[in-house]
């Protein structure tokens, strides 16, 4: 089952702005310099370049649970856990909206925002690992 991740509203807006730089940037120096296009055609690749992970993130970052496993991440940073291996959830942050998630025999730590649907993606943890210890 795929869960997708809360979004902060301001990373969305910054995102964005950097978005309309890469399209803006190419026009703004044609006009400026009619010659000049190629130059803000650089600017603007460097731009997206500079903002792919942030982009990624907002238009494609999700957590999946298949088959006993914890899929999280996208296509750049991705992570499986297995559910039975999941020892203890801990909710983190000022508000309370990420989760540490321990797991494996050497206790390795994984940081995960969390889903929309909190409930259905903690009762599918759950199921995994009966024995998993959650803290607040």
């Amino acid at each position: 089952m795929e869960f997708y991740v809360k979004k902060n509203p301001i990373m969305i807006l910054l995102t964005v702005i950097m978005l309309l730089l890469v399209v803006i940037s190419p026009i703004i120096s044609f006009m400026l310099h009619e010659k000049g296009w190629l130059t803000g055609l650089a600017a603007g690749i460097l731009f997206l370049a500079a903002n792919i992970v942030p982009i990624s993130e907002i238009f494609v970052f999700q957590h999946k649970v298949v088959d006993g496993e914890l899929i999280t991440g996208h296509w750049l940073t991705k992570k499986k856990i297995p559910t039975v291996s999941i020892r203890t959830i801990r909710f983190v942050g000022r508000k309370k909206n990420n989760l540490e998630i321990t797991y494996g025999s050497n206790f390795e730590v994984h940081m995960i925002t969390m889903p929309k649907e909190k409930e259905k993606f903690m009762e599918l943890l759950l199921q995994g690992s009966p024995y998993v210890r959650i803290e607040n």
